[in-house]
């Protein structure tokens, strides 16, 4: 459901309205998505025409927090998976604490390695969070010094 100026708005498919624009209903458009006013506060409704609507499962929705699998480096130089393959479906963050005295490095394709931003590892600093992209891979990190805490969280 999309709503401008206290209007609802269902989406409807590229034989409705032009792009970025709405129109009224019974309006046709030449390239979609359209949007055309919807009576109803129910969730999006994608149609073939703004006669049969049909519903669809919008997101975001509910989603489930999933606890990190590791939350420390152990052994300064030695990555660790802070979350496993699945854990991160629908994204997540990583975060190095402000009272951390180094860089946290985090991997979303493979293992993290290095103590700057190199390749496919990003390093943050303290204070710092990383979004995480949903994916189904694992999410490893690393930092120089052992002992190292971390914190955050994937999303199903």
């Amino acid at each position: 459901m999309v709503s401008a100026t206290g209007v609802s708005y269902a989406q409807t498919t590229a034989s409705q309205v032009v792009p970025g624009s709405y129109a009224t209903s019974g309006t046709n458009c030449t390239v979609g998505p359209c949007f055309v006013p919807n009576s109803t506060t129910n969730p999006l409704y994608v149609t073939s025409s703004a006669s049969s609507p049909t519903s669809v499962t919008t997101t975001p929705g509910q989603r489930t927090l999933v606890t990190l699998d590791v939350k420390t480096v152990t052994t300064g130089g030695t990555a660790v998976t802070a979350l496993i393959s699945g854990h991160r479906t629908a994204g997540g963050i990583i975060c190095n604490p402000g009272n951390a005295t180094i860089n946290l490095g985090v991997n979303e394709i493979g293992t993290a390695s290095g103590t700057t931003s190199s390749g496919d590892t990003t390093f943050i600093i303290p204070g710092q969070c990383y979004n995480l992209s949903p994916a189904a891979g694992a999410v490893s990190v690393i930092t120089s010094d052992s002992a190292h805490p971390f914190s955050g969280y994937g999303l199903q």
